[in-house]
């Protein structure tokens, strides 16, 4: 960026120059033509020459006094034109690793995305694996003896028969390391989760590295 600012002080350094010695060009040629006009015709009292040779000498004299201001204009024009092509050059540069950065940036994006939306899909699973381990917990711990019943079976759970009260806490117990388990995976879980939504965010910000 900070080339593409000096190229362009460059160009308008030089285009100031040209216009410059334009004028100076053109103010040096009537000066020397109106010197003379001056010193020939009123001075020395000379008048219109019909020679055609004199006029060529005349010619001669002016040519020489503008073709090397016409020779350094034209060398400012050349260098002009490199100028502006080398700006141009560093502009679609410029753009083109903008455009690079730009597609990584949202093909990195799409890649963050995927990630957070698979990492809350399962997230949501395990979310739902542990309310279901809960509801079995509370479906076992909420067994009632049968009404009116003789037989010592309280009641059946998932082809277990569950006769009394420490069948149940042992039945409990067994659901524990399970949902030991799925808490720990949702807790891991929502730590990447949260990390991911942190990277998407900053990399649509356009803050990502």
């Amino acid at each position: 960026m900070t080339e593409v600012k000096d190229n362009q002080v460059s160009i308008d350094k030089a285009r100031s120059h040209t216009k410059s010695i334009a004028w100076v060009a053109a103010i040096i040629y009537v000066l020397a033509v109106a010197v003379y006009i001056g010193w020939f015709g009123y001075h020395l009292n000379y008048d219109v020459s019909p020679n055609s040779a004199d006029w060529g000498t005349f010619g001669d004299f002016v040519g020489g006094l503008i073709n090397p201001a016409i020779s350094l204009a034209t060398l400012i024009l050349v260098a002009l034109a490199y100028l502006a092509q080398r700006q141009e050059l560093s502009e679609t540069i410029k753009a083109l690793s903008d455009s690079a950065k730009e597609q990584e940036r949202q093909a990195q994006i799409s890649i963050l995305q995927g990630q957070l939306n698979a990492k809350t899909a399962l997230l949501n699973r395990k979310i739902q694996s542990l309310a279901g381990l809960r509801d079995e917990v509370s479906r076992i711990a909420s067994v009632q003896q049968i009404p009116n019943s003789t037989s010592p079976i309280i009641h059946t759970f998932r082809g277990k028969a569950l006769t009394g009260a420490k069948e149940r806490e042992q039945e409990i117990k067994a659901f524990l390391p399970t949902i030991d388990e799925v808490v720990k995976e949702i807790e891991t879980l929502e730590t990447e989760v949260k990390d991911l939504g942190d990277q998407l965010s900053s990399h649509s910000t356009g803050d990502g590295k």
